[in-house]
């Protein structure tokens, strides 16, 4: 009995290494992209990762996880199929900030979201 409980450990504890790491979307900068920029457009790049690593809790808080995953999957199509390039996407938070100057004060991660809501049908 004590070889079977081995052995299933053992098989156990291979398979948990061996999984995949669970899928992440594509973006729209790769790493021999990011080099090619010079440090003050690095140092932008960087800044906006880590705004958006802060506001993830936006996308995610949702009462379970294919609602949480929803608004992602929403953004991600969005940005595919309704977005063409970078510069629609800053015309588009641009537009927002022009037409809401009371959220000025407001953090940019919070700002894109709620200027990607109407344009994606992101829901809180």
């Amino acid at each position: 009995m004590r070889i079977l409980l081995l052995i299933f450990i053992i098989f156990f504890n291979l398979k948990s290494y061996a999984e995949p790491v669970r899928y992440v979307y594509e973006g729209y900068v790769r790493g021999n992209d990011f080099l090619q920029y010079n440090n003050n457009e690095k140092s932008k790049y960087i800044m906006g990762v880590a705004d958006g690593l802060l506001s993830s809790e936006v996308y995610l808080n949702k009462d379970s996880a294919a609602d949480a995953l929803s608004n992602i999957v929403k953004l991600r199509e969005c940005l595919r199929t309704t977005i063409d390039n970078n510069n629609q996407l800053v015309a588009i938070v641009e537009k927002y900030l022009s037409n809401n100057p009371e959220e000025w004060s407001l953090s940019m991660n919070i700002i894109f979201f709620e200027s990607m809501k109407d344009v994606c049908k992101l829901v809180i």
